[in-house]
């Protein structure tokens, strides 16, 4: 049987706090700051307490120096950078903050977009679902198919998420087309100035299908209860937008005359697709 040694200094305690408050820790630059605290105390108690064991001391030397690095990326990329405009702070407090992106993340991702506007755009406008992603930080738009107002989006939605989504999967959509009376303002992003943007965050791509998962919830919800609504109170909705309660991703691209799109703008909360 072993013999039972002596409790460790204060050194080697130390290290084990800064361990155990890593392990409960939930934020990333706090993990990498408890880490390499705690490798600088490990290799503080090899030195003075093991009489100098060099290979204890040297890995810890690494592991510090590693987590000191990851600390200070962290810290740089969370810095709080001016974005210019009221525009892009609302975007990114109502929209991108809430997937993860962080402010440098998403100055880049709107260098890497143009900016679109009713000003700089005839009044109909196409949109190449294959070809880009668009975002409405202003205004609002009314969407066409084949000559029919399908839907109204409003402010710090995307224009395009159904048929951006599924393009990601191979799903060919039809581009859509953009009307508005009113000036709006927003975001649009080509597939290759995506992709250039992927470089310097390699988690776009899943923080932008996040985005524009919960962008079509949210329609889909929106859409449910205004349209649920105007069939009770007008009596005119085609009954086959409705399917179980819900609209179903089909329905959404299913053509609504305009003569609705355009009564049901009366109500506080039209119906969005």
């Amino acid at each position: 049987m072993g013999k039972l040694l002596p409790v460790n200094g204060w050194l080697f305690q130390t290290a084990n706090t800064f361990l155990f408050l890593s392990y409960i820790s939930r934020n990333l630059i706090a993990l990498r700051v408890c880490l390499t605290c705690g490798s600088i105390f490990f290799a503080l108690w090899a030195y003075f307490d093991l009489d100098i064991a060099l290979d204890t001391i040297i890995w810890n030397c690494l592991f510090a120096i590693f987590n000191f690095l990851h600390a200070m990326s962290l810290i740089y990329k969370s810095r709080k950078v001016p974005f210019g405009d009221d525009l892009l702070e609302t975007a990114y407090d109502e929209v991108f903050c809430s997937v993860g992106m962080s402010r440098v993340e998403f100055l880049h991702l709107t260098q890497s977009g143009e900016r679109f506007s009713a000003e700089e755009h005839p009044p109909s406008a196409e949109i190449d679902n294959e070809k880009s992603l668009a975002f409405l930080l202003s205004g609002e738009v009314i969407i066409e198919k084949k000559g029919f107002a399908v839907g109204l989006i409003r402010p710090l939605q995307f224009i395009n998420s159904p048929q951006w989504l599924a393009n990601l999967h191979s799903v060919p959509s039809e581009p859509i087309m953009l009307q508005s009376d009113a000036g709006y303002k927003g975001l649009l992003w080509s597939t290759k100035a995506l992709k250039r943007a992927q470089k310097d965050n390699p988690q776009l791509t899943a923080q932008l299908v996040s985005a524009c998962s919960r962008d079509v919830v949210e329609k889909l919800f929106a859409s449910d209860e205004a349209a649920a609504r105007l069939r009770t109170e007008s009596g005119n909705l085609p009954a086959n937008t409705l399917s179980s309660g819900i609209l179903t991703p089909r329905n959404l691209l299913d053509p609504i005359p305009e003569a609705v799109v355009r009564q049901q703008q009366n109500f506080s909360e039209p119906i969005e697709v």
